[in-house]
């Protein structure tokens, strides 16, 4: 008896109490708002976390690459000049994007149908929203630090899938 109750209690320690989702982990075991570190060159798979070695757009959900800042598009289902719409916060499409002191102020707009899939050159501290093309949803990013340029540019992104 005292190793059943022994074993249950072990159990669950270990499956924690409350529904999945209760603790702010996702179904795929990442927190959100979730922090990633990117190179150029490189894919993130939004619900995962996970970072793909090359720029693959047909399973990513964002692609970084080099330029002579750091450039940004959404992934695409099946060719990249057909890519997911992508928002950057900012008073109006000609106007600069608006920077924010934390991931929390970040816009919610959804993207639009007939928006750009691209930033050409991001900028520290701005937000943005994309619709996703391999993980589900909407995600809104933060720029939190930008790394170098180029080909040794790294990105530190905060974001969460709403």
């Amino acid at each position: 008896m005292r190793h059943a109750l022994l074993g249950a209690l072990v159990l669950f320690l270990v499956q924690g109490c409350g529904e999945e989702g209760d603790d702010g982990v996702g179904e795929y075991g990442i927190d959100f708002p979730h922090e990633v570190t990117i190179s150029a060159e490189r894919a993130l798979v939004a619900a995962t976390g996970e970072i793909l070695e090359r720029p693959n757009f047909k399973e990513s959900d964002l692609v970084t690459y080099k330029s002579t800042g750091v450039k940004i598009t959404s992934g695409c289902p099946v060719k990249n000049t057909e890519c997911m719409p992508l928002h950057v916060c900012r008073p109006s499409p000609q106007s600069l994007p608006l920077t924010f002191a934390r991931f929390e102020d970040v816009c919610r707009d959804q993207p639009q149908d007939d928006e750009t899939s691209t930033i050409l050159d991001a900028v520290e501290n701005m937000g943005f929203t994309v619709r996703l093309n391999k993980s589900q949803g909407v995600a809104r990013f933060w720029v939190k630090s930008i790394e170098g340029s180029g080909a040794s540019a790294r990105l530190t992104l905060v974001y969460d899938i709403e």
